[in-house]
């Protein structure tokens, strides 16, 4: 295993005088920039593979009602499920892209560490298959404390620079292996290679800032630094273990949490009742595909618009409304809803592709509405919702 961080091939570099530190400083300009673009990129296509995915599961539920009738519709549900798990792998990789690029650490708590180990192998699955067979072991370990944002990025981290220790042009003959396992209150991943090794004099700066073993213009020497600032973040502890010739083994350990930590996957008791409010219709049904099987959902595609339904009709469990719309946006709809009738405020939570101005900052801050990011995450919708509902009853118009 190398000691630092990989990086992309970029369009420009500095030139030959310019000092290591301005290196840096281009290195981190690009990724940065490479992570804007990812995230925009997964932005724009995961919305349509989450609504196209729900249509094709909901065309699947509806045909297999007829298909005891009707035999002949079966290969073409066979057809659908086909559809649905393509669809589904590119709507996981795309949320991946996205979970990997975000700004910030991620809010700290119970982390699903395998669903995070699962995201990091199929970013990497192709650059890996290679140049090596990738093994995983880490089925049914804890939830841990964390952030799916940080942890994401540690064990990318280390998966990539196991790779980089592979010498290239035989895959058979070498492997990359991530393995989990739960120990005295702790979960440990290990992530090792049968690549070249380190010697003793680098394994004593493999975690110093900067530090590299490659050449100049490839990495920044920071990767392995921010991995050990983060996992040391979470409680956590990571170290090194490597021998010339043999591989390399990174440990990992995070604090457990309680399975119950995570949020339950089973339905309710009884039907929700939902108010999606966007003005972008494919957002809105994909919304209302996620959530139909399990809730009654009433679609706005504008704040007045939604107004005039709660002006009819109360009870609901929860309301998604998109943050940025013409005319009314969320905040205002926000602000109109509480004049109206504030206890409504309560179920309101906001659909946003992202919060990067202070004004916005400022009105969640004081309002303390969650905010669900888009590309949405079908599942997560669901058990929001879910929560709401195990609830005694709706909060209003009991």
């Amino acid at each position: 295993m190398t000691s630092d961080d990989s990086t992309t091939g970029s369009t420009s570099e500095p030139s030959p005088e310019a000092l290591p530190g301005d290196r840096a400083r281009h290195d981190r300009d690009r990724l940065a920039l490479l992570g804007t673009l990812a995230a925009g990129v997964a932005h724009e296509i995961n919305n349509p593979l989450a609504y196209t995915k729900e249509s094709i599961g909901q065309a699947i539920r509806e045909l297999g009602e007829l298909a005891e009738a009707m035999p002949a519709l079966r290969p073409i549900i066979a057809m659908l499920q086909c559809a649905r798990d393509g669809t589904e792998q590119a709507w996981l990789i795309a949320r991946d892209v996205r979970m990997f690029s975000r700004k910030g650490p991620g809010a700290v708590g119970a982390v699903d560490l395998q669903r995070v180990l699962d995201a990091t192998v199929r970013l990497a699955h192709h650059d890996v298959s290679k140049h090596a067979t990738l093994e995983k072991d880490y089925e049914g370990i804890a939830p841990v404390e964390g952030s799916e944002v940080g942890l994401g990025q540690v064990f990318l981290n280390l998966v990539v620079n196991a790779l980089q220790a592979i010498p290239a042009g035989d895959p058979g003959a070498h492997r990359i292996s991530i393995r989990g396992r739960e120990e005295l209150g702790r979960v440990i991943v290990e992530v090792s290679d049968t690549g070249t090794g380190m010697p003793e004099e680098v394994l004593k700066h493999v975690f110093d800032p900067y530090f590299t073993t490659k050449p100049e213009g490839v990495g920044t020497g920071l990767g392995l630094s921010i991995t050990h600032d983060i996992v040391t973040s979470f409680g956590g502890t990571i170290r090194v273990d490597s021998e010339v010739g043999r591989g390399t083994t990174f440990t990992v350990s995070l604090r457990a949490m309680p399975r119950e930590a995570l949020p339950s996957s089973g339905p309710p008791s009884r039907m929700g009742r939902v108010l999606v409010v966007d003005d972008d219709p494919l957002v809105a049904e994909a919304v209302r595909l996620a959530l139909a099987a399990e809730n009654e959902v009433s679609v706005a595609s504008s704040g007045a618009e939604a107004l005039a339904v709660l002006s009819k009709e109360e009870g609901f469990d929860a309301i998604f409304c998109d943050l940025m719309m013409p005319e009314m946006d969320g905040m205002r709809f926000y602000d109109e809803v509480s004049h109206v009738a504030g206890g409504v405020t309560e179920v309101i939570a906001f659909l946003s592709g992202g919060v990067d101005d202070e004004a916005t900052e400022i009105f969640l801050a004081r309002t303390g509405r969650p905010v669900l990011e888009k590309p949405f995450d079908p599942e997560g919708l669901r058990e929001y919702v879910r929560g709401r509902v195990r609830r005694d009853g709706p909060l209003v118009g009991r």
